[in-house]
C-alpha cells in the first residue's frame, strides 16, 4: 500500500501540508516553486487514501483508516472536503474539530 504520514521527523505534522505536497510535489502556495519528481504527483483521492487506509494497512492495522462501524475513530473535521479544495489552499483549510479514539477532546 501507498502510505503517507506526518509522524516522522522529516515531515511536518500537519496532514493538510503533506496532502498538498503529495498532490503538487512542490511547496504549496508557490506555483513557481520547483516540482520534485513530477511523475509522482498524486490525485486528491490517492493522497487522502495514502494518509488513511494506506497508512493503516502499512502498519498492519486493517481496523484503522476508514470511518465505518467497528473501526477506531481518529479523524479531523475540516471546513471543506479536501478532495474538492485546491492543493495550494489545503494548508489553510480550517480544522473544525477532531476525534481521537472515538472521543471528541
Amino acid at each position: 500500500p501507498l502510505a503517507l504520514g506526518s509522524d516522522w521527523p522529516i515531515a511536518q505534522n500537519d496532514a493538510r501540508i503533506g496532502l498538498a505536497w503529495s498532490m503538487l510535489r512542490r511547496r504549496p502556495g508557490d506555483p513557481d516553486a520547483p516540482v520534485f519528481e513530477p511523475d509522482q504527483v498524486l490525485s486528491p483521492y490517492q493522497a487522502l487514501h495514502g494518509y488513511t487506509v494506506g497508512a493503516a494497512l502499512a502498519q498492519g492495522d486493517a481496523d484503522l483508516g476508514r470511518i465505518a462501524p467497528g473501526f477506531k475513530a481518529d479523524y479531523a473535521v475540516w471546513a471543506e472536503n479536501p478532495l474538492h479544495v485546491s492543493p495550494d489552499d489545503l494548508p489553510d483549510l480550517p480544522v473544525q474539530g477532531t476525534v481521537v479514539g472515538g472521543v471528541e477532546p
